[in-house]
């Protein structure tokens, strides 16, 4: 993680990541996500102010974000229109209103007791049921991917669900830092049964990476099944 990077992108408004309209690759795959199954637990990690919460949250979920900077967080709830309640989980600052709640800290130390602490639920079920990663694990340095993997699948449930967007880039440099398929399955092979769900070439759309010198970019998304295997 690079923390004062992303203050310094959120403190300065550069924050061409954020869509202002919900992921359209949840809209289409939201059914493969949840399985058309309301009431689970979904967590979204470096979530930003994200509106894809509340389109989880409309469709019956109770939902998790975690999120690193402060100004994102408070802006995702007076961008809602809520006031959320906070409460103080060691590391993490809890903001919570309705069915977000949103664990400001370091997406690291979101272990699964912790999560299970926030969302309330007993040390019988695992923390979270399935998992939105639109453009967490292309954020990250390539050095931390592995311990995120980790992470995830502490947090997940056997046979809970991941929906991973990644991008493929020659630009050589990121954020976002490409993910070709062969890491995707080095990545989570040994836990998760891995589809290819979305290939599709985002270069005439993609100007801030075609500018560090890209030749190609592809946006690809994959559905992710948690098996047994710890």
């Amino acid at each position: 993680m690079e923390p004062a990077f992303w203050q310094s992108r959120w403190q300065a408004g550069q924050i061409g990541f954020h869509r202002t309209e919900v992921n359209p690759n949840l809209v289409t795959f939201a059914s493969w996500l949840d399985q058309d199954q309301p009431a689970k637990r979904l967590y979204v990690p470096l979530a930003g102010k994200s509106l894809d919460l509340l389109f989880l949250e409309r469709r019956g979920h109770q939902v998790l974000a975690c999120e690193l900077v402060p100004q994102a967080v408070m802006a995702f709830f007076s961008e809602a229109g809520r006031v959320a309640e906070i409460e103080q989980v060691p590391p993490f600052e809890v903001h919570r209103a309705a069915d977000i709640t949103f664990a400001r800290g370091d997406v690291f130390e979101l272990t699964a007791e912790r999560a299970r602490s926030m969302l309330k639920v007993g040390p019988e079920h695992a923390a979270v049921d399935a998992i939105m990663d639109r453009a967490a694990l292309v954020a990250l340095l390539p050095a931390d991917r592995e311990r995120y993997v980790a992470t995830l699948r502490s947090l997940l449930a056997v046979g809970g669900r991941i929906l991973l967007e990644t991008m493929e880039h020659d630009a050589g440099s990121g954020p976002p830092h490409s993910v070709d398929e062969v890491e995707v399955a080095a990545l989570f092979g040994k836990s998760f049964s891995i589809e290819k769900l979305r290939d599709a070439d985002i270069t005439s759309e993609s100007a801030n990476i075609t500018a560090k010198g890209a030749r190609f970019v592809r946006e690809k998304v994959f559905g992710l099944v948690r098996n047994g295997d710890r």
